[in-house]
């Protein structure tokens, strides 16, 4: 049952180390990228594992690929770790608030998102505006000028 997707370890203080995979898709509410991470079992099936991003209705929308990370339910080292580890994402220095939390920002790698979920990829693309046309056949430099370029006029 394995999957050709790239395999991820992430590494808790309190759950020790799991073998995991990416999913992705967008937040309805304000077009977000919704990275999750998918436990990959020994027999190869995958089952939900965590919620690596959060969504923040109130704050305003992010540029394509960037996300409000999960610290709370994950573990702020723990996930930064893995985050910088792997080269999935880096942080933009920007944080965002909700109730007593700040939820730090960060820029996933395009071209890591694509590889590790190709049909999540292209619906995230989807949702946050483009057309499939649009998608289709194109370098993934070109849809990410696309996709700012979406999230620019949204924005004026």
């Amino acid at each position: 049952m394995s999957t050709d997707k790239p395999h991820y370890i992430y590494e808790s203080f309190y759950g020790g180390k799991q073998e995991v995979e990416l999913m992705l898709n967008a937040y309805r509410l304000n077009d977000n990228i919704y990275v999750g991470l998918k436990a990959v079992e020994p027999d190869g099936s995958t089952c939900h594992y965590a919620d690596l991003t959060v969504n923040i209705p109130s704050a305003p929308p992010l540029e394509p690929f960037q996300a409000a990370i999960d610290i709370e339910h994950l573990g702020q080292l723990d996930v930064m770790n893995f985050l910088s580890e792997s080269g999935l994402a880096t942080h933009t220095g920007k944080y965002l608030p909700s109730g007593y939390m700040l939820f730090p920002v960060y820029s996933f790698d395009p071209g890591k998102l694509s590889e590790a979920d190709p049909c999540g990829f292209k619906d995230y693309l989807k949702i946050a505006g483009l057309g499939e046309k649009q998608i289709d056949n194109k370098p993934l430099d070109e849809l990410m000028g696309l996709a700012k370029e979406r999230y620019r006029e949204m924005r004026s």
